[in-house]
């Protein structure tokens, strides 16, 4: 695989070596002193050279290329790295390490042909190890000349980074997955704009060239803009407090936008504050339902407040009803008692009339012996005709004033049998009124019991509204 473009061209480490060796030998050739003690330093440069290579060995996976890419040896850290033995390696070309697909492509061509030329390559390179796993590598390829200045070999030095791609591409795609779903923004530590991207700059009306050098006050009230809790927040910021809530901002136009957004504090490897991204998610239609939901609230509970004010007033007369129709209950049934009673007298005086009746019978029959009498007396008992014809006259219009009082008496049994019927009447009637009057107080006591709970109701949508 070739080089990316951004990866820096430098001497390797064998190169330095390689180097550091010449470099000795040449100053020993023109050395004119003792053979021995230049032995001695021979040999001590060489250790100290070597004990520098063994260092290296042990940490990092080395293995070393002919000049077309074939495998001349491979240190154990390469080896386990790759999954592969020496012998399976051994002989083999670089292309073993590298996916069919970019073996074929140019680049990968011209990344042996810079190597062959005696060019150094470091990079990132992803390769595969034994069975097809995917590794990644922090490599540096370092063609070594003979003392023509021909490249005879290539050594590889390359450290496992594979986990920290891992890392990196979860990172990539958690950035990504959250450039896609929020609106993001970054800033200078005091509040300049560095970056948006696409859904902030749609949300907000700009274009990036129109915010970008700008501070972040373009985006609120000018009544905020110089308040005390605005140079708080951002002194909040620079301290490296997280600041998270539901912002009113406005966008070009000044139209009104709200948002859910968290401002983080982005640290340098030393804990200092070096920017602020903010991450935020435009709920002005959820605010809008929110305040639409608030008034509705409002609405439901001041209708069922007037509404269980008019059922109180209701239950209340219903109440007062059902009072009055005990009431006239009992009135009527003392009614019922006095009819009763004038039924009882009226029987009485008809029982009189009856013995009046007779009396006057009785009577007119005397008055009617009387005149007998009188008229075999002859004149001795004309006087006494005159009083039997008054007793009979009397007699007489006592049985007509009888007759009447019985006739009365009838029609006022008949008036009272009468009332009582309607007594009774009227009785029933109260007591169907008062069971009414008792279903419709359950009943309304039922409805003022809901429209308790919906005004509740409406009092926790309201609450939550505002929250």
């Amino acid at each position: 695989m070739a080089a990316p473009a951004n990866a820096s061209i430098e001497p390797s480490f064998g190169v330095f070596v390689m180097a550091s060796i010449t470099s000795f030998f040449s100053s020993q050739a023109s050395s004119q002193l003792n053979l021995s003690t230049e032995l001695t330093r021979l040999r001590d440069e060489v250790g100290r050279l070597q004990s520098t290579l063994d260092g290296i060995s042990n940490s990092a996976a080395i293995i070393e290329f002919s000049s077309d890419g074939i495998i001349q040896a491979a240190n154990p850290n390469f080896l386990e790295t790759m999954g592969y033995t020496a012998s399976e390696v051994i002989g083999k070309h670089h292309r073993i390490f590298v996916d069919p697909d970019q073996v074929q492509s140019s680049e990968y061509r011209l990344f042996w042909q810079r190597l062959h030329a005696g060019e150094p390559l470091t990079g990132e390179f992803c390769r595969q190890a034994k069975g097809g796993k995917e590794v990644w590598i922090q490599a540096t390829y370092s063609p070594i000349r003979d003392s023509d200045g021909t490249v005879q070999r290539v050594v590889k030095l390359a450290f496992d980074i594979s986990a920290k791609k891992a890392k990196e591409a979860i990172l990539e795609s958690q950035i990504a997955a959250a450039d896609r779903s929020f609106a993001t923004i970054e800033f200078d530590t005091d509040g300049t704009i560095l970056t948006a991207n696409d859904n902030f700059l749609h949300a907000m009306q700009y274009s990036l060239s129109e915010i970008q050098g700008k501070h972040h006050r373009i985006f609120v009230d000018p009544a905020e803009q110089h308040s005390a809790a605005y140079a708080e927040f951002w002194q909040a910021l620079r301290r490296g407090d997280f600041q998270a809530g539901e912002f009113k901002r406005f966008t070009r136009t000044g139209k009104p936008v709200w948002i859910q957004a968290s401002y983080n504090p982005m640290f340098d490897s030393r804990g200092r504050v070096m920017r602020v991204i903010k991450y935020a998610v435009d709920v002005t239609a959820s605010v809008a339902r929110r305040e639409k939901a608030n008034e509705i609230s409002e609405v439901i509970s001041d209708n069922t407040t007037q509404f269980t004010q008019t059922i109180n007033e209701i239950s209340h007369g219903v109440n007062r009803t059902a009072t009055l129709s005990q009431e006239a209950k009992g009135l009527t049934e003392n009614t019922k008692l006095v009819v009763s009673r004038l039924d009882e007298s009226s029987r009485i005086i008809g029982k009189v009339v009856e013995v009046i009746q007779e009396l006057a019978d009785q009577t007119n029959l005397l008055a009617l012996n009387a005149t007998i009498e009188s008229a075999r007396a002859g004149e001795a008992g004309r006087g006494f005709a005159v009083v039997a014809s008054a007793v009979k006259e009397l007699a007489k219009q006592t049985g007509n004033a009888t007759k009447d009082i019985d006739s009365t008496v009838g029609e006022i049994q008949r008036n009272i049998q009468e009332v009582v019927h309607s007594t009774d009447g009227i009785s029933k009637s109260i007591s169907e009124v008062s069971a009414s009057m008792s279903q419709i107080a359950a009943a309304i006591e039922e409805q003022s019991v809901t429209m308790r709970s919906i005004s509740h109701t409406a009092d926790e949508l309201r609450e939550l509204s505002t929250k």
